[in-house]
């Protein structure tokens, strides 16, 4: 089972999606009764009340009603991928419908638009966060460019590591610092050694690449964190979420998914306690 969050502003707008799928259905086997003759309508009918089953299933988990206060709602992304999808991509036609509606307000236009962005946002979130449970992460175009700076200072500093052992023990290397360089490398190799104009999202094998993309991003959201007391501290906060947000939507966050090589020096951080590469 992969849980996923739906923000509060959000549930709304699901809710009404899946009202607009329960109705079709129901319109189907209505229709089916209706014109029914002496054909066999068992097929039509079950399937109608499956799926009318399945939006019952996700109304109980969002609320069947809008409430002021709206709170946040928890739902099997596994269970529930196809209806959640079709009911974002039915309420984000109506978005896009409102916005080239030429009698609504430029106000209206605008709420439309923006709450198309956030839909947009949430169907990424659902597709992430299935493929996570087969094993696959995909990192989002807003991420691949953090996580490429991120991997580069990485590798960096594992390369000190490996030059300072070398100068220490001329006889021979500590293979570990080695396995991480190499970790580091196959994933930037992954997510391409150059920017792209517009950045795309990167699909990841995390039976590969599972340690060497949560140590990184990991680091990243610290520093992120840290960055909140600077300047541009709206900026370093919505990055952080972001972070926090994908790695806990592909699953990344169990302390299975840290655990390697026992290493004398962690890059970014010497001065945390190292279990395994990455932080506990």
């Amino acid at each position: 089972m992969t849980r996923m969050t739906i923000f509060p502003e959000l549930v709304p707008l699901v809710r009404d999606g899946l009202y607009f799928d329960l109705q079709g259905r129901l319109e189907e086997i209505d229709g089916a009764i209706r014109s029914r003759g002496r054909q066999d309508i068992r097929g039509v009918v079950e399937a109608g009340l499956a799926r009318a089953e399945e939006a019952r299933a996700l109304l109980d988990a969002v609320g069947w009603l809008d409430v002021a206060g709206e709170q946040a709602a928890v739902v099997d992304v596994c269970r529930h991928r196809e209806l959640l999808l079709g009911a974002i991509a039915t309420r984000m036609a109506s978005e896009r419908s409102v916005q080239g509606d030429g009698e609504a307000s430029g106000e209206q236009r605008a709420q439309a638009f923006t709450r198309e962005g956030l839909l947009v946002e949430l169907a990424g979130r659902v597709r992430e966060a299935s493929d996570a449970s087969t094993g696959v992460a995909v990192v989002p175009a807003s991420l691949v460019s953090l996580l490429r700076e991120g991997l580069v200072s990485a590798l960096a500093d594992c390369a000190g590591e490996i030059e300072e052992d070398g100068r220490e023990h001329p006889g021979g290397l500590d293979e570990r610092p080695l396995q991480r360089f190499d970790a580091y490398r196959a994933l930037l190799e992954e997510l391409g050694l150059q920017s792209t104009v517009p950045a795309v999202g990167v699909r990841l094998d995390l039976s590969v690449h599972r340690w060497a993309l949560v140590s990184v991003l990991r680091w990243r959201r610290d520093c992120e964190r840290y960055l909140v007391w600077s300047v541009d501290a709206a900026r370093a906060r919505r990055c952080a979420a972001r972070i926090e947000e994908f790695m806990s939507t592909a699953g990344l966050q169990e302390p299975q998914d840290r655990r390697g090589p026992r290493a004398r020096c962690e890059p970014h951080d010497e001065s945390s306690q190292q279990v395994a590469w990455g932080w506990e």
